[in-house]
């Protein structure tokens, strides 16, 4: 007797690729007010990255890596404290130009494996995030070749290891997240020319 049974398939990571999917339509949408497609975008998104420590993201111009310009942030039931925390981090004189540069050039995945061998050794990470309870950041950053992007993080309680697998689902919305938001900066652009 032969039994074809459908894989057994685990209700959870198909939610998760399912809101991977949907962030994607959404970030192509072009009638999504400027105001409201960040947002919009990181609400789909949320069931996939979301730990239960909330998400955030904002808009970035890293053109110049020594004065990135932030824009339309949003954040999402995250740690009050979170956002004070992340911008102490960065001003920190024990953050090198360097690891900032690591960061913004990953497109996904945990900080943590941003930062590579120098994140055991980021003490304005543990001063300023671990004291809320956060030891890690998983990371979706959609930047271009003119360094201009969009950063969507969820806060994670452990240090984060991902699978192969899971990775590449998220390198792949980062690229359509760059592109997307390139694409509405140029109609933008062409809708002020008029």
């Amino acid at each position: 007797m032969v039994c074809n049974l459908p894989p057994i398939v685990h209700r959870s990571s198909v939610t998760r690729n399912s809101a991977v999917i949907d962030s994607t339509e959404r970030a192509y949408d072009l009638h999504t007010p400027k105001d409201r497609w960040l947002l919009e975008v990181i609400e789909r998104l949320r069931p996939a990255l979301d730990s239960g420590l909330g998400i955030f993201g904002w808009l970035y111009d890293a053109r110049d890596f020594r004065n990135l310009v932030f824009t339309s942030p949003v954040f999402l039931d995250i740690p009050e404290a979170l956002p004070g925390a992340l911008v102490n981090c960065s001003k920190d004189p024990g953050t090198p130009l360097s690891l900032t540069k690591m960061h913004y050039r990953t497109p996904a995945g945990p900080f943590s494996m941003s930062l590579g061998d120098q994140f055991a050794h980021y003490a304005p990470w543990r001063k300023y995030v671990y004291p809320l309870g956060i030891k890690d950041l998983l990371v979706v950053n959609g930047i271009d070749s003119n360094r201009q992007g969009c950063a969507i993080s969820a806060p994670r309680r452990q240090i984060t290891r991902i699978s192969p697998e899971r990775m590449a689902l998220l390198r792949y919305l980062s690229v359509h997240l760059a592109t997307a938001h390139r694409l509405r900066r140029r109609i933008e652009g062409l809708s002020l020319t008029r």
